[in-house]
């Protein structure tokens, strides 16, 4: 049970390690959290808001994205579209045309800013939507932000990011679940499926860094968001994962203790075992050929 223990726990610990000494010389963020509403807050994957009030982001109007075959593509929209006003309203926050979307059912116009002009295109919303990502639009990065800290805040801080990140994982992997079981729609199933990526995915991700020259502090940084996506996927109690694993013996030698006998026979444990072991090495594949999919295609 140690030795499975130790598996799961070693992330963890390479995680933590990676952020104390990235907090205590110095690291920028890694990425800002524009896609997914969460509760947890973190340093290095700061969500949008946060990163306006640290002054990393400067912003300015906001910016669509239409969905494939949407109402919104289908009206001309494209990607990047700057958004101005809706019905001579000017719109400042995602928010805004949300709830103007969302309350109407007759024809909108929405004064769109593309490159160097500024165009008015009728939209009229199906069911109080017209099916199109909107965020702010960034004006500017503060390149030269970084946390740096004394050693003894650097522990503080580590401890701190390690179990928020950890928590940031649980939200974003459930979050992608209830979009892949129960959407809102067919375009939040489409998102998530499209977010899937994993092995070739990342090797990928990291021969175009070392290709680019990236930063040794932002491959750190990727390592050990890395790490804790492996810790969190290993707390999971499903079949042939370190934690069920470990689940498992802890019943068996409690059992056996008490009655001399395994709670689960050896055969029906391997069983369950195999069932889910094909089950993962079935959506491996098919996360891999996501992913030579986006890289090739």
């Amino acid at each position: 049970m140690i030795i499975v223990l130790a598996g799961i726990f070693m992330n963890f610990l390479l995680a933590s390690m990676i952020f104390s000494t990235l907090f205590y010389f110095w690291s920028e963020p890694l990425a800002i959290n524009t896609k997914f509403e969460t509760q947890t807050k973190t340093k290095f994957i700061p969500d949008l808001n946060t990163a306006i009030e640290k002054w990393i982001l400067e912003i300015d109007w906001v910016s669509l994205s239409p969905m494939k075959w949407s109402i919104a593509e289908n009206s001309w929209i494209k990607d990047w579209d700057i958004l101005l006003y809706i019905n001579q309203k000017q719109i400042t926050k995602p928010e805004e045309m949300i709830n103007l979307v969302k309350y109407s059912t007759w024809p909108l116009e929405f004064k769109i800013k593309r490159k160097n002009e500024q165009i008015i295109i009728p939209i009229t919303p199906v069911n109080w939507k017209i099916w199109s990502l909107v965020w702010y639009n960034i004006k500017s990065i503060n390149k030269d932000f970084e946390y740096k800290y004394t050693f003894w805040k650097a522990i503080k801080e580590w401890f701190i990011e390690t179990y928020n990140e950890s928590k940031l994982t649980f939200e974003l992997l459930w979050s992608l679940v209830v979009k892949l079981i129960k959407p809102n729609n067919v375009y939040e199933r489409q998102e998530a499926v499209e977010s899937l990526g994993w092995p070739i995915a990342v090797w990928n991700l990291f021969v175009n860094l070392v290709n680019e020259n990236v930063k040794l502090n932002i491959i750190l940084l990727i390592w050990a968001v890395l790490s804790i996506n492996l810790w969190v996927f290993n707390l999971i109690p499903f079949p042939a994962l370190d934690w069920w694993r470990f689940f498992i013996m802890l019943i068996n030698s409690i059992i056996i203790f008490f009655f001399w006998k395994k709670a689960i026979d050896e055969r029906i444990e391997q069983f369950i075992h195999f069932i889910w072991f094909i089950f993962l090495i079935l959506l491996s594949i098919f996360v891999a050929y996501k992913d030579i999919f986006k890289i090739f295609f």
